[in-house]
């Protein structure tokens, strides 16, 4: 079974072998915020492929949209591959 930190350790590998950035984020005060930032991307928001977002993840990504910010929601090694592809750093 894949679990979250596997889909994690896996966007943070696939994005550096091709060339790019990725930050662990840290929001004081806010729950519901997404878990990394790809430079020069947007945001991510990590789950297993069995996890669920929260009804304050939907908010905050919600309202993190609206203000213009990309933010993706990544649930499997497949998801991480299809998305990484898709990048040009």
């Amino acid at each position: 079974m894949t679990r979250e930190s596997d889909v994690e350790k896996h966007l943070i590998k696939r994005i550096r072998e091709k060339g790019g950035e990725v930050r662990k984020a840290r929001w004081l005060g806010i729950d519901g915020c997404p878990d990394r930032r790809v430079l020069g991307v947007g945001w991510v928001e990590l789950k297993s492929p069995t996890g669920e977002l929260s009804i304050r993840q939907l908010r905050e990504i919600e309202k993190m949209r609206k203000h213009g910010e990309r933010v993706d929601v990544l649930c499997s090694i497949r998801d991480v591959d299809n998305y990484v592809n898709g990048l040009v750093f």
